[in-house]
């Protein structure tokens, strides 16, 4: 069973969203034409020992977790539609006002 690790910050998460690529990889990263996007990523849970140990000697680059594991990244193609808005990152009110008008 995959784990979701989403940032409370994104507020267009979406069931759509369905990740059946996760077979034979520890977990699936969309990457965009501004990088990855490791705040919407589905994490095996046979990922949270190499987390763990990570995190117990203080490292904590979520890019140096991705070359200790299997990765399928995501172009934007393989993404489902609106995939835009489910990544849009809200960190103030104003921001937050700005979906209201798109």
């Amino acid at each position: 069973m995959p784990l979701y690790r989403l940032a409370l910050s994104l507020p267009g998460i979406s069931s759509s969203a369905n990740y059946s690529a996760m077979h034979g990889v520890d977990a699936v990263v969309p990457r965009t034409a501004n990088g990855y996007e490791p705040v919407f990523v589905v994490y095996h849970r046979n990922c949270l020992p190499q987390m763990d140990e990570m995190l117990r000697n203080n490292q904590h680059r979520i890019y140096d977790f991705y070359q200790r594991i299997a990765i399928r990244y995501l172009n934007r193609q393989q993404m489902p539609d609106g995939w835009e808005r489910a990544l849009l990152n809200l960190n103030n009110p104003e921001q937050l006002a700005m979906i209201g008008k798109g």
